[in-house]
């Protein structure tokens, strides 16, 4: 079968998966180790040398990246494969990812393309709690940043590289719904009204502080 070239930067790559939505696409880029971490939204996320990310749901509203913001979810993200989650795992559930990429030796985070993508609030956080179930509680939230291919992981210094891309490999949301074995989430659920500010929540703190920012 004939491969499809892998997208040369990480600019093609969102424009891969994120189509004519481009524009409300959510990036963050920074120098350095998780301890200086800064996840506010960076336009500019091609840096070789820097740590690159991307929110799996496209941003609108007020630009945040909150849950509430979160217009259509792109992409399911199984984190930690190879390391916490044997790969057999997500294949013998979701199948074959879109890409996968390479974020440490041994570890990997697998991305699945939904298309079209999730504009349904209530299913898309169905579908990232199954995911969560399943896998790993790493990968969980709309407003989840995931590792763009090209880049540094600030860790450990290793270069971040783009080892799988098959971007005709798509679910559709109706489809990982079923195979994740979803639940419905009641519609009051996806309140946040209650939420601690970013600056004083302990869970958001500790979450930033281990690598995985949670808004």
């Amino acid at each position: 079968p004939t491969l499809t070239p892998k997208p040369p930067n990480n600019d093609r790559f969102l424009s891969a998966i994120f189509g004519s939505a481009i524009s409300q696409t959510f990036t963050a880029s920074f120098r350095g180790p998780m301890a200086v971490a800064n996840w506010n939204r960076n336009p500019f996320a091609s840096d070789p040398g820097s740590n690159n990310y991307f929110c799996v749901s496209t941003i609108g509203g007020d630009g945040r990246r909150t849950p509430e913001n979160c217009t259509a979810l792109h992409v399911i993200l199984v984190d930690d494969v190879g390391t916490k989650v044997d790969a057999a795992r997500p294949t013998g559930i979701l199948g074959a990812p879109t890409y996968i990429i390479e974020t440490s030796p041994g570890n990997e985070q697998w991305g699945y393309v939904l298309s079209p993508p999730c504009t349904d609030p209530a299913m898309a956080e169905a579908l990232v709690r199954g995911a969560k179930e399943l896998f790993t509680a790493d990968a969980a939230g709309r407003n989840r940043l995931a590792r763009l291919p090209y880049g540094t992981n600030g860790k450990n210094h290793h270069e971040t590289r783009l080892i799988l891309w098959e971007p005709q490999k798509t679910l559709t949301p109706e489809q990982a719904f079923t195979n994740l074995e979803a639940k419905p989430v009641p519609q009051e659920e996806l309140i946040h009204s209650d939420a601690l500010p970013r600056e004083v929540d302990p869970i958001v703190q500790a979450m930033e502080l281990t690598g995985h920012p949670f808004t």
